[in-house]
């Protein structure tokens, strides 16, 4: 029980500040709320996570989708995700890597062509994706950040 304990502090010490580890080297956690314009919540979680090391939430799994439908869920509000427009305008997650999970309940427009000014979201308790960009609507928003560790 004394090496489980050391072990997991250890393991504990290696999440950037307020991340838990999750598994398979996966760090999540919540940094803020904060109320934003509709086209401001990448850019707001993109600088927030990184002041921690860390990124804006990435789903490459159903477990992974799982998890954030039941944050969003639990905190009420918009929970952002991290998918960016690449320069060959194809969405991809802000580490680089393909948006290769796409859940049932995701906006059709995630397989379009992207345009760079829109940020994505979990919009409701079932785990819908959508798209935003409006600089004139105000929302509240769930920022959480995620870190892989070596």
């Amino acid at each position: 029980l004394i090496v489980f304990a050391v072990i997991l502090q250890t393991v504990r010490g290696a999440c950037p500040e307020g991340l838990e580890p999750v598994r398979d080297g996966q760090c999540r956690g919540f940094l803020t709320n904060a109320t934003l314009t509709h086209s401001e919540p990448l850019l707001f979680a993109t600088s927030k996570c990184a002041e921690i090391q860390a990124l804006p939430v990435i789903i490459h799994n159903e477990e992974q989708q799982s998890y954030w439908t039941a944050q969003k869920k639990k905190m009420g509000n918009f929970l952002v995700l991290g998918i960016v427009c690449n320069d060959v305008k194809k969405w991809q997650w802000v580490d680089g890597s393909p948006v290769d999970y796409i859940p049932a309940t995701a906006n059709a427009d995630i397989h379009s062509a992207c345009t760079p000014t829109y940020s994505w979201v979990i919009d409701d308790d079932t785990g819908f994706w959508t798209r935003w960009n409006s600089p004139y609507e105000t929302d509240s928003f769930s920022i959480f950040c995620t870190a892989q560790l070596e």
